[in-house]
């Protein structure tokens, strides 16, 4: 149940509401949660924490998120942005390559890969 709601608040961008309802499922509940859940929540707590421009929280979801659907595009988008809103040009880049390497059309991580290709090697 928290589950949905917190995907119904994430929908309407009422993302510390959504964050609070992951959390309480993830950490209150957390041995009776299969990983097929968790895989289903970790990419949606993830993109919370970054639209709250909290890249330290959103990082390690994420990576959680990344093991679950390593071609996930999505994710990896997430990834590389909140790696670069953390100032981590080098690993920011890295994940926009992984996702032009999945989606070579991708406008928005083409974007990101050549502003962080530059910023990263300063």
């Amino acid at each position: 149940m928290r589950s949905m709601v917190g995907k119904i608040y994430s929908y309407n961008e009422k993302y510390t509401k959504a964050i609070k309802h992951f959390e309480i499922l993830l950490n209150d509940y957390s041995e009776d949660i299969s990983d097929s859940v968790r895989c289903i929540i970790y990419p949606d707590l993830g993109l919370g924490y970054l639209k709250l421009m909290k890249c330290t929280q959103a990082v390690p979801i994420l990576l959680k998120a990344e093991k679950c659907k390593p071609r996930e595009t999505s994710i990896l988008f997430n990834l590389a942005s909140a790696y670069q809103l953390c100032n981590k040009m080098n690993e920011a880049n890295d994940y926009y390559n992984k996702v032009l390497n999945i989606d070579p059309g991708n406008a928005e991580a083409r974007k990101g890969e050549m502003q962080t290709r530059f910023q990263g090697q300063e």
